[in-house]
């Protein structure tokens, strides 16, 4: 199994504020618990302009995307699940992160297949 860590890229936010870009720990912990169950993973950290999900997509060809999101990721995250799925419409696609924490049902759209919160994954389908 291959999963692909993906930290979005803050889009059409903050035009006049500057954005401080960090590591993506939470997803380097992520492929910490990948290695420990022998599963292949790699992370796609879209802040950076180097990586482009879409060709992250192509060339890594994982099973698995996940997408750690912010409370402004929504769009982006729309954006990408769009992307990826018309890349392979195989590849499940699973949303965690704070904004998926507080308000689960806000990923309830279309090429979203299971949203990790409270400790729990859910699939969109067993979510109402």
């Amino acid at each position: 199994m291959k999963v692909l860590l993906v930290k979005p890229r803050f889009e059409n936010v903050f035009t006049k504020l500057s954005v401080v870009v960090t590591e993506p720990l939470e997803l380097e912990y992520m492929v910490a618990i990948c290695d420990r169950n022998n599963v292949t993973s790699e992370i796609c950290d879209m802040t950076l302009k180097k990586y482009n999900v879409t060709k992250s997509v192509k060339k890594f060809k994982p099973d698995i995307v996940a997408i750690t999101a912010n409370f402004v990721h929504i769009e982006v995250i729309k954006k990408y699940t769009k992307q990826i799925k018309k890349i392979n419409s195989n590849i499940k696609i699973i949303v965690g992160g704070p904004h998926a924490e507080v308000k689960p049902e806000d990923f309830c759209f279309d090429g979203i297949d299971i949203v990790s919160y409270s400790g729990r994954i859910q699939t969109i389908r067993n979510y109402y």
